[in-house]
């Protein structure tokens, strides 16, 4: 199995995220951010899906629906219906948590 530096500072994300530890989660991101090359769309996906459930697990929906929004088109355009299912399901969990948050009507027109 080959690993890069995108895809570990992504799991190390994951599990920050897992233990609360949201700056460091979001310093994580970051540092995969730098590190992707642009024709890695997966890679995004991944990147972005791992953003929105930080952001959503410290209960900042706004972030999490910007995640959401910028990541749906790419996971459409790679047919990806197993992430595109995920990115749904938080989706209801943002909306049930803040229906009235602008970000969440935002996202809710393309979803």
């Amino acid at each position: 199995m080959k690993t890069d530096l995108t895809s570990i500072y992504i799991e190390k994300a994951k599990a920050l995220t897992l233990f609360k530890r949201f700056s460091e989660a979001h310093n994580a991101l970051a540092i995969a951010r730098k590190n992707l090359s642009p024709e890695l769309t997966r890679w995004q996906v991944n990147l972005l899906s791992q953003a929105a459930t930080t952001y959503f697990a410290e209960g900042d929906i706004s972030s999490c629906c910007y995640s959401l929004e910028e990541v749906l088109p790419l996971v459409r355009a790679l047919n990806l219906p197993d992430k595109e299912q995920r990115i749904v399901s938080l989706f209801a969990r943002c909306k049930e948590k803040a229906p009235n948050n602008k970000e969440v009507q935002n996202l809710e027109k393309i979803v």
